[in-house]
């Protein structure tokens, strides 16, 4: 039960991480051009995008900051979830798992 937990839960923390990576890589690949050319056609979400693009900085540092919050609360759940695995763990097989004790 431990384990689809720590599953679910590092899905659900790396799940926005996917969706941001998806969205810089995607306004990275658009030529300046292409979004001067969306704007001036009155597409939905040009004005924004032509926004967020001139300070394309902002956008990128807030990328990494999401990701590493996100990296560290998964790398924090699956030492929780190790952790709790290898309790049930006799002491003798632990050092042939490869599992530190205090």
């Amino acid at each position: 039960m431990t384990v689809l937990l720590a599953i679910g839960a590092i899905v659900l923390i790396t799940l926005p991480v996917a969706l941001m990576s998806a969205e810089e890589a995607a306004s990275s690949l658009l030529a300046p051009s292409r979004i001067h050319r969306l704007e001036d056609a009155d597409r939905s979400g040009a004005a924004s995008l032509s926004r967020l693009m001139e300070k394309a900085y902002r956008f990128h540092a807030s990328a990494a900051l999401i990701s590493g919050v996100a990296y560290s609360a998964a790398t924090a759940v699956s030492a929780w979830a190790v952790n709790s695995l290898a309790a049930d763990v006799d002491y003798w097989t632990a050092p042939s798992l490869g599992l530190l004790w205090e």
